[in-house]
């Protein structure tokens, strides 16, 4: 295993048991069993190190570019990550989170819409406006849902989410060129 993937999975490790503002340089290279230098030439502190965490984990796409599976499988990695999750999202580095899953939901979003508009109504910017929407509109709802704002079992969470925002493309879609007012 490389150097940084080493570090990274130190990092999840301790994250696990440890705030992370209480895990040092020192705690990683002993636990890597690396000086602090090897540290130092990969990463300016322990947040880069957490920034390329987030930038290397990587989340299974959906089979069918449908919502609902992409939100489960979000879902199912907090789940599978929870302790590195709610450790960062109670950091300096709390944006992380946000980004990632922004990122992953973006992406979800866009091919949902070309799916959803498979004669191109929408230019490209368009398209990109919406999925940018509305994949940040998402990941903002996780986040609150994982902090506990609200309340929701996880099934019902995620339906909810896939009833507010399933058809949201259709509107963009059936009222381009016709205006909204």
């Amino acid at each position: 295993m490389k150097t940084k993937a080493r570090l990274g999975n130190s990092l999840k490790k301790f994250m696990a048991t440890m705030p992370l503002d209480t895990i040092s340089v020192i705690n990683i290279t002993k636990d890597c069993k690396v000086n602090r230098q090897t540290f130092y030439y990969h990463f300016r502190n322990i947040y880069d190190l957490l920034t390329w965490v987030f930038l290397n984990e990587e989340i299974e796409k959906p089979s069918n570019n449908e919502l609902e599976e992409a939100i489960f499988i979000v879902l199912r990695y907090v789940k599978h990550n929870e302790a590195m999750i709610e450790n960062t999202l109670a950091s300096a580095a709390k944006d992380l989170v946000r980004e990632f899953l922004f990122n992953y939901l973006y992406n979800v979003c866009l091919n949902y819409i070309d799916k959803k508009d498979p004669f191109e109504k929408l230019t490209l910017n368009e398209r990109k406006l919406l999925a940018r929407v509305y994949g940040a509109g998402i990941a903002s709802s996780i986040i609150s849902w994982i902090e506990g704002e609200y309340l929701f079992p996880e099934h019902e969470f995620v339906m909810n989410l896939v009833t507010f925002f399933n058809d949201f493309p259709l509107d963009a879609i059936n009222y381009k060129g016709h205006g909204y007012a």
